[in-house]
């Protein structure tokens, strides 16, 4: 898999933005490049950060003159294992040595990127937010929400967001109908279009019902329930894979309805 195009590469501007000029050679690698991103250090601004997408040039580069000349700090595939889906970099405002990469997985440098430590932060991660102010105050956006610590990722606390993305969805032929849809990251799953008033299979009320997983099939699949009897499922996954589920048989577990718990009480790092 490739990302980045022909015009991948760095550029500056010194005239605010009017103009701007691809930064080549100077310890740059040649293309073609795929996903870049840049990070200024705020503490010291003539230190600069480079992650960037290469074929056997190394993966951080840097530089300590304001970006005229650059050398490879870190050869880490490890860094862009999957740049063009996530690429992200961060240096902290108050030390120019401590960097962090959201990639695949989450990486932290305490020597200005010679060598990263993975920290079990999220998964598949996309972006990292630092209170200017207070290092220590941090976020990582991932694929299963977000994550805040206010100790410098030592522990953390997780926001799950009522939100998902589905990749494909269906309803099933009852009246009021339940929807079928396969999220990413997660199961396939189902659930009323009307959960305060929708009965369950068999006639038995339930109000609030949740969604229920899983259902066969999997996150990029396929689901649809058999148009004459919603007892029937059929899904579909990676690899030629087809399910069938009788939920009369195997029945699928109830997800509780958002949200799942209360945040009035929040951890001890968020109060």
């Amino acid at each position: 898999m490739t990302s980045g195009g022909p015009s991948s590469g760095v550029y500056v501007s010194h005239d605010g933005g009017n103009t701007w000029k691809e930064i080549k050679g100077h310890g740059m690698p040649h293309p073609p490049v795929g996903k870049i991103d840049v990070a200024i250090a705020p503490s010291h601004p003539q230190r600069v950060y480079a992650l960037i997408e290469t074929a056997q040039q190394g993966s951080l580069r840097r530089s300590d003159d304001g970006g005229k000349r650059w050398h490879v700090e870190n050869y880490s595939r490890l860094l862009t294992e999957r740049a063009g889906y996530s690429v992200s970099l961060a240096v902290s405002p108050s030390d120019e040595d401590k960097v962090y990469v959201a990639s695949n997985r989450f990486f932290v440098s305490g020597d200005g990127g010679k060598t990263f430590q993975n920290i079990h932060w999220g998964r598949n991660n996309h972006d990292i937010c630092i209170d200017p102010n207070n290092p220590k105050r941090m976020m990582d956006s991932f694929d299963g929400g977000l994550e805040i610590s206010t100790t410098g990722a030592r522990n953390w606390h997780t926001v799950e967001l009522p939100i998902g993305q589905m990749y494909h969805v269906a309803v099933d032929n009852r009246v009021p109908y339940w929807v079928y849809a396969n999220m990413q990251d997660d199961d396939s799953e189902r659930g009323p279009a009307y959960p305060h008033s929708t009965p369950l299979l068999g006639g038995i009320g339930e109000p609030n019902a949740g969604w229920q997983e899983p259902l066969g099939g999997c996150e990029s699949g396929f689901i649809y329930p058999d148009p004459a009897n919603a007892h029937i499922i059929w899904s579909t996954c990676y690899g030629d894979e087809i399910t069938r589920l009788d939920t009369r048989v195997g029945y699928p577990r109830a997800v509780s309805p958002w949200p799942p718990h209360s945040l009035d009480s929040p951890p001890e790092d968020l109060k």
